[in-house]
């Protein structure tokens, strides 16, 4: 046998709206508190995270951070040094400890590429000061050599400073009669 079962909505019987009865000073005092009071983060050394009523101008002070945590963090607790929400819970921890690692590893890392640099830049200097130490070395030589020919060209110079060498090229070359003059 199949029983045919229907669904029917139930309406709610409380009221939308509350009738409250207050005098003025209890309504005054109502609206200083919502004005002037709200809902924020306690951590401190005592407290890890504790939501309370506090003055809206305490927020963002110690010990009220202007941020609620993220809800996922599981026991959260704000590191005031840093400005940020951590996670207390061992999830959170191994977490940390993990963060930890990565950069000592990285620091490792880094520290070996520094000596690498440092080791490079040492044989570049070394490399440089020999470079230099030839370029002189080949100064020298190349001075010598220009002194070795300009001593050479002073040996070619005819005898007279005053003679020039096209007119010690005529006298060599043309033969003369008895009287010096040129035949």
């Amino acid at each position: 046998m199949v029983e045919n079962t229907k669904e029917t909505a139930v309406e709610s019987t409380t009221p939308e709206t509350i009738d409250v009865h207050l005098t003025a000073d209890q309504a005054s005092m109502i609206e200083e508190i919502l004005n002037n009071y709200t809902y924020g983060y306690r951590s401190d050394h005592d407290v890890d995270c504790k939501r309370e009523i506090v003055k809206k101008d305490k927020i963002g002070t110690y010990p009220y951070p202007a941020k609620a945590p993220d809800p996922s963090i599981k026991k959260p607790v704000y590191d005031w040094i840093n400005d940020k929400w951590n996670d207390k819970s061992e999830d959170g921890i191994n977490k940390l400890f993990e963060n930890v690692n990565t950069l000592v590893a990285d620091n490792k890392e880094k520290d070996n590429q520094i000596q690498d640099l440092q080791k490079a830049i040492l044989e570049s200097n070394k490399s440089n000061t020999m470079l230099g130490m030839q370029f002189n070395a080949f100064g020298q030589q190349v001075t010598g050599i220009l002194k070795q020919v300009q001593e050479a060209v002073n040996d070619l110079k005819p005898q007279k400073d005053n003679e020039t060498p096209e007119k010690a090229e005529e006298t060599e070359t043309k033969p003369t009669d008895g009287n010096g003059d040129a035949k």
